[in-house]
C-alpha cells in the first residue's frame, strides 16, 4: 500500500501546532503565576512602608520603629531579589 505525503505532512502539521500550542499555554501559566507572586511581594512591600510610616508618625519622629524598618528591609530586598529572577529569565528566553 502506498504512503500518502500529503496526509502525512497534514499530520505532522497538527503534531507540531499541538505542541506549539501547548508550549504558548504553559508560558502563559508561567507568566500569570509570576505576575501574582510580584503582586504579592509588592504588596508586602506597601503594607512594610504603611506600618512603618503609621509608627513613625505616631511617635512624631521621636522613635524609631526598628520591628518595622526590619521587615520594610526585607520587602524592599524581596522585592529586588524577585526582580532580579525576572531580568534573568527574560535573559535566557531572548538566548533560545
Amino acid at each position: 500500500m502506498s504512503r500518502d505525503p500529503v496526509r502525512e505532512a497534514e499530520s505532522q502539521q497538527r503534531v507540531l501546532l499541538d505542541r506549539v500550542n501547548q508550549q504558548d499555554g504553559e508560558i502563559q501559566s508561567r507568566q500569570r503565576a509570576r505576575r501574582r507572586e510580584f503582586e504579592a511581594r509588592f504588596n508586602q512591600l506597601v503594607a512594610a512602608i504603611d506600618s512603618f510610616a503609621n509608627e513613625y508618625n505616631e511617635s512624631k519622629g521621636t522613635i524609631w520603629p526598628q520591628r518595622e524598618a526590619d521587615k520594610l528591609r526585607k520587602a524592599m530586598r524581596q522585592l529586588q531579589s524577585f526582580e532580579k529572577a525576572l531580568r534573568d529569565d527574560s535573559k535566557g528566553l531572548s538566548n533560545n
